[in-house]
């Protein structure tokens, strides 16, 4: 056996719950609701949430496990005759701390919550023991002040969970913390503002952080700040960041020192990430590097489409070598161009009088113009085979070589759909004046990292990086 004592938290069931009134009498401090089983609450009885902190004699938290708690309501502070008690089994106590809802086994008789003074006796039974040990002493339960109350049984069960005050407009100010608030089961502080539209339920200024958050915990829902916006229509936001900087501001930043992400996106039914830009200034979305070691700044796992340009420094494919998928990557390149150019091969054989017509898609002249050809004899030479007939009716003739000579054929095509025409590739590009003087890679011409022109988009990161 090992002596205990508890530790309440300021909005649970201690000093507050009759200073704010109870029962027939209650208003906000102590939620009135029906117990367990029962319809809307009455006179007969309530229900109040009730959390806690359980301690040794020395302070120390106790060990986490499952408890059996008494709880019993005087109107003396020694000895008397218990208004109400209840015996609840198997409660969790983690952390030390814990959660009951008093009444939830018996409900609390209005009649034991009047003007007077109350007592609150808990007991507790820990793993393995037999006896509950008393904690000492009772707690007081004082009454409100009758002008304080609430005075119908209705109005007790709509305040809710509240600190009635009446400091409204009033400020504090001085050196140190300016409120703590803390709570071993539930909210610290819940705040609401009710103002249509515009109603917002905390707000902070700081010279650093203007609001703070820290998670504690390892549980796998743990955030350090959670934004959640419940409403199933509009253009709502969970969490919104914004900056005023004219220069090097950034609205929102993730940061995450372990090997996970830094920023993780999960949707119902649409887009996951949805980034839009509408201002006249930088790209709407940039990804940068900062790491040591050779990592991509990107990575897709699936299909990628993009309605626009895609400019790059160079580009290819990877894949498992066929030859050796375990252990090796096969890398090819991109075949580059000064045009939009649309590339078309295939094989054909030549009939009895040395011709062949070839077939190109439905959609060939629609989409390409300014067609070039290219063409493989193979087997023999073949020095008179030449295209007789150019490309109409998407088809095309060739003639000149000896009968069932297999011909190997290549046909382009610049594109001329009416998004090339509106988009001409632009092949040589002055830089914008922020960036001239400025080189996308600097190493490859001996030039220092001070000229890289990520100084110029991502400052923070190079920042980060000296």
């Amino acid at each position: 056996m090992f002596t205990k004592k508890m530790l309440l938290t300021v909005l649970a069931a201690s000093a507050v719950l009759l200073a704010l009134g109870i029962g027939s009498q209650l208003i906000g401090g102590a939620h009135a609701q029906p117990p367990v089983g029962m319809g809307e609450p009455t006179p007969l009885g309530v229900t109040i949430p009730y959390p806690g902190r359980l301690t040794d004699d020395a302070g120390q938290p106790v060990t986490d496990g499952v408890y059996d708690f008494s709880f019993a309501l005087y109107d003396v502070e020694t000895a008397g005759i218990p208004l109400w008690s209840e015996v609840q089994k198997g409660l969790a106590v983690q952390d030390s701390a814990f959660g009951v809802s008093l009444g939830s086994v018996r409900a609390i008789p209005s009649t034991a919550l009047d003007d007077q003074d109350r007592w609150l006796a808990v007991a507790v039974r820990g793993p393995g023991e037999t006896d509950f040990t008393p904690l000492t002493p009772r707690q007081r339960l004082s009454a409100s002040a009758p002008e304080n109350r609430a005075t119908t049984d209705q109005a007790a069960a709509t305040q809710g969970l509240a600190c009635p005050h009446d400091h409204f407009g009033e400020s504090w100010s001085g050196d140190g913390t300016g409120l703590v608030l803390h709570s071993y089961y539930d909210e610290g502080l819940l705040a609401i503002s009710d103002r249509p539209g515009e109603g917002v339920g905390v707000h902070g200024e700081g010279t650093l952080y203007g609001v703070y958050g820290e998670a504690t915990t390892s549980t796998a829902n743990a955030a350090g700040v959670y934004g959640w916006a419940s409403s199933t229509t509009g253009n709502v936001k969970g969490v919104v960041g914004e900056t005023w900087s004219t220069n090097s501001g950034v609205a929102t930043v993730g940061v995450s020192h372990g090997n996970r992400h830094a920023g993780w996106f999960e949707t119902g039914n649409y887009v996951s990430l949805g980034v839009f830009n509408n201002s006249t200034g930088n790209a709407t979305l940039q990804v940068s590097n900062s790491a040591a070691a050779p990592r991509p700044a990107a990575q897709f796992w699936g299909d990628v489409t993009i309605y626009g340009n895609l400019s790059k420094s160079g580009g290819g494919f990877q894949i498992d070598h066929p030859l050796d998928p375990e252990n090796q990557y096969l890398n090819h390149s991109f075949v580059e161009s000064p045009e939009r150019m649309n590339v078309y091969s295939g094989n054909v054989v030549l009939d009895t009088n040395g011709e062949a017509v070839v077939e190109l898609p439905d959609y060939f002249e629609a989409l390409n113009q300014d067609f070039r050809y290219q063409l493989t004899p193979i087997g023999a030479p073949a020095p008179n085979l030449y295209v007789a007939e150019e490309i109409a009716g998407n088809r095309f003739k060739i003639a000149g070589g000896p009968a069932g000579l297999k011909v190997s054929w290549q046909v382009t095509g610049v594109r001329q759909d009416p998004w090339a025409q509106a988009n001409p590739l632009l092949v040589e590009e002055p830089k914008p004046a922020e960036e001239r003087g400025s080189y996308a890679h600097p190493e490859v011409y001996d030039q220092p990292d001070s000229v890289n022109v990520r100084w110029i988009h991502v400052p923070q990161e190079m920042m980060m990086l000296e």
